[in-house]
């Protein structure tokens, strides 16, 4: 009987602790927001209906601008869960999804801008424009 009691103990130890890793990705947050602006020249030329490509996350997205040259996409964000593993892991799997930088070029020029995903941890949702930066393209 006492081996048979160890065994369940043993038994329903291990399934709670192999459950809570992966019941504590849920605690994580994510999100996203709009990116929005200008794509222009070092003229000063408004870049319009043309074609540009941006670098994020190991992946290539082709934007196009619009009659007037304005280009708009969404970015999407995440933060690891504190939960389960070390504050340096949770810090390394957060700066992994959000890279620093975002990458566009057009033709041969190429730019990057920062990638201000930490902004929009607390906005306020419900107002129209709490989920856009503006940032116009100068190449």
């Amino acid at each position: 009987m006492k081996q048979t009691t160890f065994y369940y103990f043993l038994i329903t130890t291990l399934v709670l602790l192999t459950i809570k890793p992966i019941d504590s990705f849920a605690e994580g947050r994510a999100g996203s927001y709009i990116l929005t602006g200008l794509a222009l020249s070092q003229t000063g030329d408004t870049l319009k209906n043309q074609i540009i490509l941006m670098y994020f996350k190991d992946k290539v997205d082709t934007l196009q601008t619009d009659s007037n040259g304005y280009y708009k996409t969404k970015i999407n964000w995440a933060t690891a869960c504190p939960s389960g593993v070390t504050p340096w892991q949770s810090r390394r799997a957060t700066k992994k999804y959000n890279p620093k930088y975002i990458f566009f070029s057009f033709k041969d020029i190429k730019i990057k801008i920062k990638n201000d995903w930490k902004n929009f941890l607390s906005e306020d949702f419900n107002k129209p424009d709490s989920q856009t930066k503006k940032e116009n393209l100068i190449f």
